[in-house]
């Protein structure tokens, strides 16, 4: 099996390389915008004619697109999540490639989440630039697949943790918290509200996800890539900072700032549908 991976150089990206080099017989591409450690080829993915020219190449059997933008600015959002979309799945086209694709979208393509499990057919209704990007990335997906008949599908995680998870996000910014606390400049690793429940799942088991919803998950489809269970947020942090030999003795809690989105008490997902799927 040939496997291609975009946005190798991010977090999942790096974690989803590990895990397809270690099965057997497994040929991997990663592709970054640059050269770095795990990127195979560095692609320019504005240029489709390039793109075009990568497929044709590595002919990829399967393709995993991970690029992808958090910033919460329309310009670097929508670059990321959806022109990089619409680059891939045209130049796939163009080549005449029966790859499967997976795209990556996100719970907050929901927006304001109730606080019982979310189901996929819960209506999209972003409420922030980022989440508004990850529905405009997964019609596009919708479109191709009806239009074109590719085989692509997307998965929806909630809130991964790991190793080496961007500072942007929780697991991310507690561990650049606890090596500030480690290296004497400061006392405190500080953070926000911890009332909040969210739905977390290892990044290792969301890649071992991405790869079970190529495989067998229906085309034009989104599942949900998460534990299904609920966790508040002081309990999460407590285990973040367990093996480092801190407890939220060490936390200092900050209010949130002013205009800032009000904090959905509860959000997690209902993962009967990626459940179903052979495992």
């Amino acid at each position: 099996m040939n496997y291609l991976v975009t946005g190798a150089h991010g977090f999942s990206g790096r974690h989803l390389l590990a895990h397809l080099r270690a099965r057997p017989g497994a040929v991997v591409q990663g592709v970054g915008r640059a050269s770095a450690p795990g990127v195979d080829h560095a692609c320019n993915w504005r240029d489709g004619r390039a793109v075009q020219a990568l497929l044709e190449h590595e002919r990829p059997d399967r393709i995993f697109h991970l690029v992808g933008s958090f910033a919460n600015d329309w310009a670097a959002d929508l670059a990321a999540n959806v022109e990089t979309t619409r680059v891939l799945l045209e130049a796939v086209r163009a080549a005449g490639l029966p790859s499967r694709i997976l795209l990556v979208g996100s719970a907050a393509e929901y927006g304001e989440l109730p606080p019982e499990p979310v189901p996929e057919t819960t209506p999209l209704r972003p409420v922030s630039v980022y989440g508004l990007t990850k529905v405009l990335q997964t019609e596009l997906m919708r479109f191709h697949q009806r239009r074109h008949g590719l085989h692509v599908v997307l998965a929806r995680p909630f809130n991964l943790s790991g190793a080496g998870c961007p500072p942007a996000l929780f697991p991310g910014h507690v561990e650049r918290e606890v090596a500030r606390v480690k290296a004497g400049v400061q006392s405190k690793v500080r953070v926000g509200d911890l009332s909040a429940e969210r739905d977390y799942l290892p990044v290792a088991d969301a890649v071992r996800a991405y790869v079970r919803i190529l495989e067998y998950g229906v085309p034009g489809e989104a599942y949900h890539v998460a534990s299904g269970r609920p966790v508040r947020m002081a309990d999460f942090l407590a285990d973040l900072l367990k093996p480092h030999g801190l407890s939220l003795d060490d936390v200092e809690q900050r209010p949130a700032t002013a205009g800032a989105q009000p904090n959905v008490a509860r959000a997690y997902a209902d993962i009967r549908k990626l459940a179903a799927l052979p495992a």
